[in-house]
């Protein structure tokens, strides 16, 4: 079999005190990845938020945090010249319950969520900005009976942009889970 080992550090200085930060991750047989953090950043909200996972070899990945704290953006070094271009950008909406994420070529995929931020909606787009796909999530709600079923997967389905089902997956449960 294969092991994996990971270093970790406490940051204290950070907001949110005491967070167990990942350093360094080593698997047997596979490359080592490390991640650094923002330190002393001029926007204080963002020190010991991750900042790049490098993978070696010149294989890494930097984010960008928004206004709201959150990912905007991931670029990583692409080409001869290892110039860092975008790989996919994130517009929160959050009263709205989604999610916009553009790829590269600037085609957009929305991730919608519940109030619970069950995950209920992926709807990718063309480049004509014309529904191309859709997938559908159903959990199981919350319930003063039946409190251990709730957040289970119940459903998901494929539809093509009329809404029709292509293929759908049902799930069932014992009472553990």
């Amino acid at each position: 079999g294969r092991m994996a080992c990971y270093h970790t550090w406490t940051n204290p200085s950070q907001h949110l005190c005491h967070r167990r930060m990942l350093g360094l991750r080593k698997a047997s047989g596979m490359p080592e990845f490390s991640f650094e953090y923002h330190n002393h950043s001029s926007n204080r909200q963002d020190n010991g938020r991750l900042k790049t996972i490098d993978y070696g070899n010149g294989r890494s990945l930097e984010l960008y945090y928004g206004d709201s704290h959150r990912v905007h953006e991931i670029r990583k070094p692409v080409g001869t010249t290892k110039t860092r271009q975008r790989v996919c950008s994130f517009d929160y909406h959050k009263h709205q319950r989604y999610t916009d994420v553009r790829d590269p070529y600037n085609k957009k995929t929305i991730f919608r969520y519940s109030k619970e931020t069950w995950l209920t909606d992926i709807e990718k787009y063309n480049d004509n900005g014309g529904l191309a796909y859709h997938k559908k999530f159903f959990w199981f709600p919350y319930s003063s009976d039946q409190q251990n079923q709730a957040g289970n997967l119940i459903t998901k389905a494929n539809l093509d942009p009329s809404g029709h089902i292509l293929h759908c997956t049902s799930y069932k449960y014992t009472r553990k889970g």
